[in-house]
This record gives structure tokens, sequence and C-alpha cells, in this order.
């Protein structure tokens, strides 16, 4: 009788201390701004130290610019998705990120005539010309390395995180055509390909694109 009245004595402990015990969070719905867009973002708890966390991203811009002597004007469009493991060391607030990323960012260009163009080393009219268009866009999926804080499936209630990393997207692909009479003469494609090059060149600096972003999120 002794054991039988320990064990149950043990069982009643065990369940009461389970109904007072807060349950752990596992999973956390929040919202996010940054470098990449605006976008919602779902994170779950695979283990104690252990989240996945998938988010999407967007946001469209319009600005002019010159690049390489040429007048543009640029439509900035960010859409991506996220599918990232968080590491949590010791289960605390800093996490180590990595993952993939779907990238559909890209950079729209239409060519501003101001009389005439310098393409390559020759220079065109607007005439011979017509509309110039071009295209940066990056490979489609790449990969995410990063650090942040806030854990967003652990605790209740709201809650901020910050992300600090990069998308190695690799070198930028540039596209340019023309409109106009000059479109199809080898002269005109070899100044254009040129003129390619040297818009590629100049965005290289994004092959490395960084990632900073501030986030909202309700844990429950």
């Amino acid at each position: 009788m002794g054991l039988e009245k320990h064990f149950r004595h043990r069982a009643i402990a065990l369940l009461l201390f389970g109904a007072a015990a807060p349950a752990a969070a596992q999973t956390g719905i929040g919202v996010k701004v940054g470098s990449l867009g605006i976008g919602p973002e779902f994170t779950k708890s695979l283990k104690r130290d252990v989240n996945l966390r998938l988010g999407a991203n967007f946001f469209n811009h319009g600005y002019a610019g010159t690049e390489d002597d040429v007048e543009y004007d640029f439509k900035l469009k960010l859409k991506s998705a996220t599918g990232l493991i968080d590491l949590h060391p010791g289960g605390g607030s800093f996490r180590v990120s990595g993952g993939l990323v779907v990238n559909d960012n890209a950079l729209d260009a239409v060519g501003v005539p101001t009389g005439t163009y310098r393409i390559g080393n020759t220079t065109y009219t607007g005439a011979q010309v017509g509309t110039l268009t071009g295209r940066v866009d990056f490979r489609r999926t790449s990969p995410y390395g990063g650090i942040g804080f806030g854990n967003m499936a652990k605790g209740s209630g709201p809650g901020f995180f910050l992300d600090l990393g990069v998308v190695f997207q690799g070198s930028p692909r540039v596209t340019l055509t023309a409109s106009g009479p000059a479109a199809g003469a080898p002269q005109f494609q070899e100044d254009l390909r040129r003129e390619e090059t040297n818009l590629r060149n100049d965005l290289k600096v994004f092959k490395y694109y960084p990632v900073v972003a501030l986030g909202v999120v309700v844990k429950f």
C-alpha cells in the first residue's frame, strides 16, 4: 500500500504541475520590413533550439538614374520567398540562420532619350535606337546566411525580431534591347553587348545582397 500511495502522490503532483505550467510556444506568425521588402513570416519549432522559418517579401519602387552615361527610368521589383533554419545556441534569443531564397528580384529600365545615346563606344540618335529597355535579374535560387535576435517560437504573446544576413545571389544578369532601325545592325549589337558588360560591372556589388530586417511576431 505504501508503494501504491507513493506513485499516486507522484501522479497527482505531475498532473498539477502540468496544469499550472504554461505550454511552450510552438508557432510564431509575424510581419517584417527590410532590404528584401515587406512581408509575412511563419515560424515553427522543430526541437528545443531549432526552428523552421518561412517568409515572403514584396516591394516595388520607381526612380530615375544614370548608368554608363545613359539616363534610365528604373523600376525595382522585389519579390522573394525564404526557407530558413534558425539555430538558437543555448535556447536564447541569439540565432544563426541559414537556408535558401527563391529570388524573383529584378530591376527593369527604360532609356530616356536626351537627343543621343552613348552605347558602347558609339553615339546613336534617339531615332536610330528607338526605345531602349533593359532588365537586371539574378539566379532563381540563392543561399542565405546570417544572424539575428529573437526566438519566434518561444514564450508567448507579442515580440520583436531582427535579421542581419547576406543573400549570395551571384553576378547580375543584364539584358538590353532596342526597337529602332539600328537594332539589327551588327555594330549596334556589338555596342549593346558592351553596354551590358559595363552595366554588369557597375552592378556587381549586388552579387552579395545585404539583408537587414526588423519585425514583430505573435507567439502561441
